[in-house]
């Protein structure tokens, strides 16, 4: 059997690369484990295909709808399974006269690691429904009065600092009632596009927030966000400070 990966000549720390034989079979397994994967999640299977741990119902009801969400998480289960799967290959764990293919084999490996991936989506969403519900509350409100006033002045604030596309999808979503998915594909955005859109619009809120230009009130969910991120940088800060120098 070939060898599917190269390893440099000093490994500690550094991935191996993949040979032109690993590239091959990394090719041929892509469309079949990927589109298994795909099918597992919009017909809400992937946890009876799961081997390990509780899955994220969470993100196994989002993945069901959200294509972009569907993808991400097929794609990064085959990458995160593919250089273990090929050393187990390179270390003979595979025999060709076997009953299962290199395919089902491999499927094999991707049901041992999709379940990290799902939970590893679950933070990201639950923050994303939080914070981006409460933003579009603000907007929604149209009556002004001493309650309302400052959620208004904040939803102003803050989407013009949103990529045009990710503020034409929030506008839509607030006033028409439709989902991030169907916004943005009205919009003619990929949904995996506006969702990194909308965690760098995030970060770049909670960085403004950090330095003091922007402040967000106390009551709101996304206040809350930007407050306990802050706290982390400010940790992460001091702690930098304090770290030993290193000749």
């Amino acid at each position: 059997m070939p060898k599917y990966l190269e390893y440099p000549k000093y490994p500690y720390g550094v991935d191996p690369k993949l040979t032109l034989s690993g590239q091959q079979l990394a090719g041929q397994l892509y469309d079949p484990s990927v589109a298994t994967m795909l099918a597992w999640l919009a017909a809400g299977e992937a946890a009876a295909h799961s081997r390990y741990g509780r899955l994220s119902q969470v993100v196994l009801n989002v993945a069901q709808t959200d294509v972009g969400l569907r993808e991400d998480i097929a794609v990064e289960t085959f990458v995160r399974a593919l250089l273990p799967f090929l050393r187990r290959l390179d270390r003979g764990d595979y025999e060709e006269n076997g009953g299962a293919t290199l395919t089902t084999f491999f499927i094999g490996a991707c049901r041992n690691r999709i379940g990290d991936v799902i939970r590893s989506h679950h933070e990201r969403i639950i923050e994303l429904r939080a914070d981006t519900s409460d933003l579009l509350d603000h907007l929604r409100n149209t009556v002004i009065d001493d309650t309302t006033v400052d959620g208004l002045e904040l939803a102003r604030d803050l989407l013009p600092l949103a990529p045009r596309n990710l503020r034409s999808v929030l506008l839509l979503v607030a006033y028409e009632g439709v989902t991030l998915t169907e916004a943005a594909k009205r919009v003619g955005v990929k949904p995996a596009t506006v969702r990194s859109q909308l965690l760098r619009y995030k970060q770049r809120i909670a960085s403004m927030h950090f330095r003091g230009v922007l402040e967000i009130p106390a009551d709101t969910g996304l206040g809350d966000w930007a407050r306990a991120t802050t706290e982390k940088r400010r940790i992460a800060a001091e702690s930098r400070k304090k770290a030993p120098a290193v000749d």
